[in-house]
């Protein structure tokens, strides 16, 4: 018997008998082989198969293990079709509600109709709306009243207009008796409700312990009495010297304090009268609105100068621009000013780039500004010759 070559597992091999004349195996032997070894690749399958009984099919279509995972957590599928831990417990989930106990929605209801109950406890439309009833209190027009009543509409012979309105709930002062004893009330002319009596004496009711306390006075502008403490301070209030007193005047409207020891002490006549050396004398015979100087002992005289003799301190930029008024020299520009005056004479000067080219041509534009007159509010820049064609950063100071 000729040796056959294996397929398997790339394929199945199909084992056939070809016994030659001087073969050991026997027929019935090789049969028993060959059956054997073809239902076993039959059972296993071949790489990829598409048999759905055979191992390699089953295998391949399980999904793998997560790779990690924590205890009790829920499986998951990834995009592969594998498990993977979703990171959720069940107890991260609520149960669904009970909805066996729940009523059906009322399909093909009336917007705004009341709803009424079914037998089996389901709901339905009822088709009556809020304005088929009428209200619990509501009035009749002429044209509602009808002049027959029947004898249906009466309790005990008489009709319902002839009782006392329904009250449903009544208070414990309902259908008294008027009256002065107990249990009864007043009528509107009952002298108590206007009597002038005096009130019946109740001061211990308005002091400590009583059940009507007038509070104490506040410092939010509310009125009311003084506390035991503040009695005392009333009491010991005196002219003299003395700590922890409130101060009250003598006879001759003084009180006596002692010599001030802070700046935020008063001070007493006696200071002010001694300690004058660290007062600056009077000027006398000054001019209004001069100014006050300083002589070489600290005192003060007259400097005879005005704020207005002193002109005040302007700086302030601007920027010469490239919009000058004339089509031929001298070529002029204003620019304002805030601040200055015809009476200024200013100091001008340019102020140059950091960037050296740009640097070069606002020197060379500067070159051409020939003449600056001030007015008030403004300055105006005058070029003799040529116009500058570059804008030129400048500042003005004024002193």
């Amino acid at each position: 018997m000729a040796k056959k070559p294996c397929n398997f597992p790339n394929s199945l091999d199909n084992l056939v008998e070809d016994r030659k004349p001087g073969d050991v195996v026997t027929s019935d032997s090789y049969d028993v082989i060959e059956s054997a070894i073809n239902a076993l690749e039959q059972k296993v399958g071949i790489n990829n198969s598409l048999d759905t009984n055979s191992h390699e099919y089953k295998i391949a279509h399980k999904p793998n293990k997560p790779p990690s995972s924590t205890a009790g957590n829920l499986a998951s599928l990834d995009s592969s079709g594998n498990l993977q831990d979703s990171g959720y417990k069940p107890t991260d989930f609520t149960t669904q509600d009970d909805i066996s106990n729940k009523a059906n929605k009322v399909l093909g209801a009336v917007s705004d109709n009341f709803v009424a109950l079914k037998s089996d406890g389901d709901i339905k439309d009822s088709g009556k709306k809020a304005a088929d009833f009428a209200n619990v209190v509501h009035t009749h027009t002429g044209a509602d009243i009808i002049s027959e009543v029947s004898n249906a509409d009466m309790v005990d012979g008489k009709h319902a207009s002839e009782f006392e309105p329904v009250i449903p709930i009544k208070g414990t002062a309902f259908n008294k008796d008027f009256g002065t004893a107990e249990d009864t009330v007043c009528e509107g002319n009952d002298e108590r409700l206007y009597d002038d009596r005096p009130p019946t004496p109740h001061a211990p009711t308005h002091i400590t312990g009583g059940s009507d306390i007038i509070p104490s006075a506040d410092l939010e502008g509310n009125s009311g009495l003084m506390t035991s403490d503040e009695k005392q301070k009333l009491n010991n209030a005196t002219a003299d010297n003395i700590i922890d007193t409130l101060v009250l005047r003598n006879n001759d409207g003084i009180i006596n304090i002692s010599d001030p020891v802070n700046p935020s002490n008063a001070a007493t006549k006696n200071y002010v009268d001694t300690q004058d050396w660290v007062k600056v004398d009077k000027i006398i015979g000054g001019t209004s609105g001069n100014l006050a100087e300083l002589t070489a002992g600290g005192n003060i005289t007259d400097s005879g100068k005005k704020v207005s003799d002193f002109a005040e301190k302007l700086f302030v930029t601007a920027t010469i621009t490239t919009t000058w008024t004339g089509s031929s020299p001298p070529y002029t520009q204003d620019i304002s000013i805030e601040g200055i005056t015809e009476d200024h004479k200013p100091v001008i000067s340019p102020v140059y780039s950091d960037t050296l080219a740009t640097a070069i041509a606002q020197q060379t534009a500067w070159n051409l500004i020939d003449k600056i007159v001030t007015a008030a509010g403004k300055i105006t820049v005058s070029c003799f010759t040529e116009k500058p064609i570059t804008e030129i950063p400048i500042q003005i100071w004024v002193v």
